[in-house]
């Protein structure tokens, strides 16, 4: 598919040729020392939970959870490097002896030996100038006794990438048997062909999470060495796959939601490395502007993650302020020991491969005026204006996203408030920003946007009315057999300040109703919801959002449901209309400031006639 020509070329070429607006960056206090900070204290926290044989032991499930302790020797050999400090570089050692000896006698932590090579070489060249020479061939002859025929788990997905990773680091260092380049082409093609003409990697059921943590390792492969006949297909997919995950991210740092894995710090630590590699790449090819806006993005991405610190100095490994102990929004594998220092890794990689030199520039993320529409894959919409940032989901999956808008986010504003994501079926309910409708001349009485899944037979189009640095409009076109409805029309105009939602559906309905998800729990602090006939807002003590329902005809909001979602828990709000079409106005906006219903009006009445009513 990389044959194919790169659909955002245009976007990303209209956005560099586009104004520039550098000069009102807002100063992040990010640079290298502060990744180095951050690996810090989640090095320092672990080392309390380190046992007397160098394993990471989990605080919360008492065990030794999958990479933590190969990951943890990766980072604490980083620090003993770059401070010279000899505790960092015991514990270090210890954990690259417990993990050597776990994967050469085949019973690394949870089966997941695929994931300890790349951390355990990457550990051995910040011990190697720390330690004896004796000490050096010691690791090396251990290394050299892994039987990679035999300890990796079978797979075909991003755990094959990262085993392929792993060995061809392995060999490159002399650690172990050298590679045939012919073989290893061999094995790298099938995962050749899942790579999109975005750039993006296919993991299975499209997660964004896996798409950039599966290029994580391709690139891996690629600077250290690789020569082999996909060397430019990999270099192309690096060079599409940073300009489409800049384009995707929030003018919060954050990786778009959606799929396995989602809100999980980890993902902002790949970001951050990815586009430091890229700010690196695109300031030896002598355009610093494109380089400003991948260190500015790598910038974003680092605070996103320094926001989520715990008071003993880790991580909250998901996008909430619940207690580990509570396990709210984790997946099954997710654990408090393995993500924090997976997260710490990726934070290595960016400081030992980034550089300082760089001077931020305007990106995307906070400057916007553009839409990415990513199908078939991926099913992801992401409008971007000013930094008020939208993205919808738009087919559903059953197991994490329902169909719908499922994030707003703002510069400046509170990142869980828009909210920042909806919850899928699995929790109990698919709540979204999203349609419904009754027809009680049927069997099913209401038929709900949120429900949909690309097992629904529905034909989709995206048409766009508006793209400017000042606004965007465009409208996604639903077609199919909707119990009484043969079409969906939902317009989405989205501005620096507010996006108007306005949706008109064709057939028999009885009425038209309108879901809204309502944040009510961040993990810690319960929201402030107010139900004012037409109106609904939703506060934290540093962020609101409100929403004002455009329709003359319809009922006020109600509010019922409360389910977990990733980041706490979720509610819906509703309102009916007896129409067949129906607009809302949203406004995110800091906490201070409250708006009268005459300010979110004078919003309303600059969209020039565009709502419903």
């Amino acid at each position: 598919m990389l044959n194919s020509n790169y659909p955002l070329d245009t976007t990303v070429r209209e956005f560099f040729t586009g104004p520039n607006s550098s000069s009102d960056l807002e100063d992040l206090d990010v640079n290298s020392k502060t990744c180095l900070e951050l690996i810090y204290n989640i090095v320092h926290y672990f080392t309390g939970h380190q046992s007397e044989h160098g394993r990471i032991i989990d605080p919360y499930v008492h065990q030794e959870k999958q990479y933590s302790t190969p990951a943890y020797a990766a980072v604490a050999a980083l620090l003993a490097n770059e401070l010279k400090d000899s505790s960092f570089l015991d514990h270090a050692i210890r954990a690259l002896d417990a993990s050597l000896d776990d994967l050469i006698h085949q019973r690394a932590a949870d089966g997941h030996s695929n994931f300890y090579t790349t951390m355990l070489v990457f550990a051995f060249h910040e011990l190697k100038p720390q330690v004896s020479l004796n000490q050096v061939e010691i690791w090396k002859r251990a290394f050299d006794g892994i039987d990679w025929q035999s300890v990796y788990k079978p797979s075909f997905n991003n755990w094959s990438i990262v085993q392929l990773a792993g060995e061809w680091l392995r060999s490159i260092a002399g650690l172990g048997p050298s590679l045939e380049v012919n073989d290893f082409d061999e094995a790298l093609a099938p995962h050749m062909e899942l790579i999109t003409e975005y750039g993006m990697y296919i993991d299975p059921n499209g997660p964004l999470a896996y798409d950039m943590f599966s290029r994580n390792y391709l690139l891996l492969i690629l600077l250290h060495g690789y020569n082999g006949r996909f060397r430019k297909q990999l270099q192309e997919c690096f060079r599409r796959g940073t300009f489409t995950s800049l384009f995707l991210q929030s003018p919060l740092g954050e990786m778009p939601t959606g799929g396995r894995s989602a809100q999980h710090q980890w993902n902002e630590a790949q970001q951050a490395f990815q586009f430091e590699l890229a700010a690196k790449f695109h300031a030896k090819q002598g355009d610093l502007r494109i380089a400003g806006a991948f260190k500015r993005a790598a910038h974003l991405s680092v605070a996103s993650i320094r926001r989520w610190t715990r008071p003993s100095g880790e991580l909250n490994v998901v996008k909430n302020h619940a207690s580990p102990m509570l396990r709210t929004g984790f997946e099954s594998y997710t654990f408090h020991s393995q993500y924090n220092l997976l997260t710490a890794y990726l934070l290595a990689l960016t400081f030992r491969f980034g550089v300082d030199s760089i001077p931020e520039d305007s990106c995307p993320a906070e400057t916007g005026g553009f839409y990415i529409w990513i199908e078939p894959f991926f099913h992801k919409l992401v409008i971007n204006v000013g930094g008020n940032y939208v993205q919808i989901q738009t087919r559903g999956e059953p197991i994490y996203n329902p169909t719908g808008i499922l994030r707003i986010q703002r510069k400046g504003v509170c990142s869980l408030i828009g909210p920042s994501d909806g919850a899928s079926h699995q929790a109990g309910k698919a709540i979204a920003y999203a349609p419904a409708w009754e027809t009680s001349s049927l069997r099913s009485d209401v038929t709900r946007m949120a429900d949909w899944s690309p097992a629904n037979d529905v034909e989709l189009a995206l048409g766009v009315h508006e793209k400017t640095d000042k606004r965007v409009s465009v409208e996604l076109k639903y077609r199919g057999p909707l119990n009484g409805v043969t079409c969906v029309q939902r317009r989405l105009t989205v501005t620096s300040e507010v996006v108007l939602v306005s949706d008109r559906v064709v057939g028999q309905i009885d009425a038209l109703i309108e879901e809204i998800p309502v944040l009510l729990w961040d993990g810690c602090r319960h929201t402030d919801v107010n139900l004012s006939g037409k109106r609904l807002d939703v506060s934290t003590e540093d962020g609101r959002v409100s929403i004002l329902c455009l329709d003359s005809a319809a009922t006020g909001f109600t509010l019922s449901d409360a389910v977990p979602f990733r980041n706490g828990t979720i509610g819906m709000a509703r309102y009916r209309t007896n129409r067949r079409d129906t607009s809302f106005l949203i406004h995110l906006y800091k906490a201070e400031n409250v708006l009268s219903n005459n300010h979110l009006v004078e919003f309303y009445k600059s969209f020039d006639g565009e709502t419903n009513d």
